[in-house]
């Protein structure tokens, strides 16, 4: 785990043990996608580990922001998606289809014009920030 690419170990684990493996006391790590509705699903009722607490910044005043990521409380976590939901429902994406068809048109002409016909490495990474702010 201490090389810096943890999920070469993880899917070293999983193709030697399976889809489940336990890493610790408190800690498993699937590959199963069938999985994530059961974790993440409105009826789970796993506790989100301290990992979240460590990405939690801290403002001036010494108070942490209250954050979806971070929030390891219920009923906090709820009122915070209730409260963006609806910007990420399928009808509210629907109204900006003519927004998101010409960013992907656009940004797919960018990334194969430059890079059709020669050998240039591209680093998609930079072009999925690009397309995320268009």
């Amino acid at each position: 785990m201490w090389r810096r690419r943890p999920e070469l170990t993880y899917i070293g684990l999983h193709e030697k043990h399976g889809s489940d493996v336990r890493l610790g006391p408190k800690r498993i790590s699937t590959s199963d996608p069938g999985i994530v509705p059961t974790i993440y699903g409105p009826s789970f009722s796993y506790t989100k580990s301290d990992f979240c607490i460590v990405q939690q910044t801290i403002k001036k005043s010494g108070v942490p922001p209250l954050t979806l990521f971070t929030s390891q409380d219920d009923k906090l976590h709820s009122k915070l998606c209730r409260a963006v939901s609806s910007y990420y429902s399928m009808s509210t994406l629907v109204q900006f289809k003519l927004f998101v068809d010409s960013t992907t048109t656009e940004s797919l002409r960018q990334l194969y014009q430059p890079y059709a016909n020669d050998n240039t490495v591209l680093d998609f990474g930079i072009w999925l920030q690009y397309y995320a702010l268009m």
